[in-house]
């Protein structure tokens, strides 16, 4: 799942955060609250160019996701740590959605799923736009011909990146705060023809494969590379519980939650 919380500030409030013509893509940083036996979240943060910032915590291949109470929680925490106060009054938006929707099986003669309901929405980012306008005109030649669109949209190279992202997204899911900054570290420091190997190139089933392998193997320390592959932890959050809001805890004073 992919669960966010976002929160829209006037820029001159976030100013000591975010500066003119600054954005935040994953901020890992300590500051959200959370400990190292939470599971982990990260900040994404963009002007918005109407006057606003949002500030929108993020949780990507949790099983279940991350409930927006817990989400607001550590969004508030980011911004009180860097001096910002909110008034209570910010517009916000909330997200939550699945990042795996299997591409079609091939056949013609009945209605095609596209977009995000067709496989395109991308399990390691949750974007699909992007593919969907690119994909338009394969779609609508493979009509016109009397050809499956299926077929034409995912050849088998196209299905094999897709299962491999899906399995990096279930180990992303079960890393701590610590082993995903490590995981991103490593990915952020792979050729440009890797990283759109993960982001966007649909067909490149050799150098995401080899991407894979270089994340893992570049991981430090070495008993964190098990946790990857899922031979150690490969359930680590699934039980967990997130405390109740703080308003339900009053009203439940007997409540706990533990992971």
């Amino acid at each position: 799942m992919a669960s966010a919380h976002g929160i829209f500030v006037d820029a001159d409030i976030a100013a000591p955060m975010i500066g003119d013509g600054e954005g935040l893509l994953m901020d890992w940083r300590r500051g959200n609250g959370a400990s190292s036996q939470e599971p982990p979240s990260f900040l994404y943060a963009m002007p918005l160019g109407d006057g606003t910032v949002v500030f929108e915590e993020t949780s990507l291949g949790l099983c279940g996701g991350m409930p927006q109470h817990e989400l607001r929680r550590r969004t508030v925490n980011r911004l009180a740590a860097h001096g910002i106060r909110l008034n209570g009054d910010e517009r916000c938006e909330a997200a939550h959605y699945p990042l795996v929707e299997p591409p079609p099986k091939p056949g013609a003669g009945r209605v095609v799923g596209y977009g995000a309901r067709g496989g395109m929405m991308n399990p390691a980012t949750g974007y699909s736009v992007a593919d969907s306008l690119a994909l338009a005109d394969t779609a609508v030649t493979a009509l016109q011909q009397g050809e499956d669109p299926i077929a034409a949209l995912w050849p088998w190279q196209a299905r094999l990146v897709y299962w491999m992202r899906v399995r990096g997204l279930w180990g992303l899911g079960r890393l701590t705060t610590e082993q995903s900054i490590a995981a991103f570290d490593s990915f952020f420091t792979a050729t440009p023809r890797g990283q759109r190997a993960v982001l966007s190139t649909r067909d490149d089933y050799a150098t995401l494969a080899a991407l894979l392998v270089r994340t893992v193997a570049h991981t430090w320390p070495f008993h964190w590379r098990f946790d990857f592959v899922g031979w150690t932890h490969r359930n680590r959050w699934t039980d967990y519980t997130f405390n109740l809001p703080a308003r339900t805890q009053q009203s439940h004073p007997g409540a706990s939650a533990t992971p």
